[in-house]
């Protein structure tokens, strides 16, 4: 039990840190920019997919799609750049040597980051769902 109370604290503290950067505010940002740009209105001229002439009817099925298939490979790339200097980081903001002092494994450690890089994405494709949503309705 103490154990999972470990992991607890280190993920929660990891993810607050990555949330609360710049980076993160400005991948955000970028990503929904770019969601906003890859899915078009309703009556454009241009479609994002099509198959021959025709393309999706505006609905949520289709604006789901849509955005699954073109954000995944931003979101990917983008999201890497998030989460790849986990462990890095706790060794530059001194961390580590914190964490060392304390009876945490090597194992827990390793899933208490992995915990929190799968959470920091999960917030960014959760807002992206909600974008999907936003723009369902403004679009239309």
């Amino acid at each position: 039990m103490k154990s999972l109370r470990a992991l607890y604290h280190l993920a929660r503290a990891d993810f607050l840190q990555r949330t609360r950067s710049y980076s993160f505010l400005i991948t955000l940002g970028l990503t929904l920019y770019v969601g906003y740009f890859f899915i078009p209105p309703n009556h454009s001229s241009y479609a994002t997919m099509a198959i021959g002439e025709h393309r999706g009817l505006y609905n949520s099925a289709y604006l789901g799609s849509l955005m699954a298939l073109l954000i995944s490979p931003f979101l990917s790339l983008a999201g890497f750049y998030l989460v790849k200097n986990a462990i890095d980081r706790d060794m530059q903001t001194r961390v580590g040597q914190i964490l060392a002092t304390t009876t945490l494994s090597k194992p827990l450690y390793t899933v208490g980051k992995t915990i929190s890089n799968f959470a920091v994405l999960a917030v960014m494709v959760a807002v992206m769902g909600v974008a999907a949503v936003a723009m369902q309705f403004v679009r239309g």
